[in-house]
């Protein structure tokens, strides 16, 4: 069963949210209701093939049941327990809103074919240990763009693959024709294209 079907575990109760996300898209700025609703997200479609999606307020308090502290402070835990149980409650929280909003790509029709399977969707961080500012190796997910999912790319932690290959890639699956990024060259192995879209 692909992941996106699967329920979520120790999900937030319904009517809980970690606050308001905004949608920006070239020349458009939309704001994504407390209630979790991505359907104002999915007003783009048609209009721009480019949209950034993030959670503003990382020094406010998140309104999450179990969360007391804000999100700046608590990524930075000093391996303290507590905190880590509280940053545990809201990443929970924003990997269930970014399934909901897969879903709904999912579950969008685009010219015979889901709208996931035309939209590249990254979902990254900064950091991989904001404790230590430490930089390598961040969680990064890839989702929809046409890709064979349902697979884990691990690479040597050590001498990982830098992002930039990600990144060439996903230019070249837009039909651009680069093979470098950021002053480093080639694609992400592993990771191909199935011939759906």
């Amino acid at each position: 069963e692909p992941l996106i079907d699967q329920p979520f575990t120790d999900a937030i109760p319904a009517g809980v949210s970690a606050g308001c996300w905004e949608c920006m898209a070239v020349g458009n700025r939309k704001k994504i209701g407390p209630d979790g609703d991505h359907a104002s997200c999915l007003d783009f479609h048609g209009i721009t093939r480019l949209i950034t999606f993030f959670k503003n307020g990382i020094n406010a308090v998140p309104q999450i049941q179990g969360v007391s502290q804000d999100y700046h402070n608590l990524s930075h835990h000093g391996k303290d327990p507590g905190k880590i149980d509280e940053l545990t409650v809201i990443e929970k929280e924003q990997i269930r809103s970014f399934r909901d909003f897969l879903r709904k790509l999912r579950d969008t029709d685009e010219e015979g074919t889901s709208l996931l399977d035309q939209t590249q969707v990254l979902l990254g961080s900064n950091l991989e240990n904001a404790s230590s500012h430490n930089n390598r190796n961040m969680p990064i997910i890839l989702a929809g763009g046409g890709y064979d999912h349902g697979q884990h790319l691990a690479f040597d932690p050590e001498n990982n693959r830098p992002l930039p290959h990600l990144f060439v890639t996903m230019l070249q699956r837009m039909g651009l024709e680069v093979d470098s990024f950021a002053g480093h060259s080639g694609t992400l192995p592993g990771l191909n294209f199935t011939d759906r879209s």
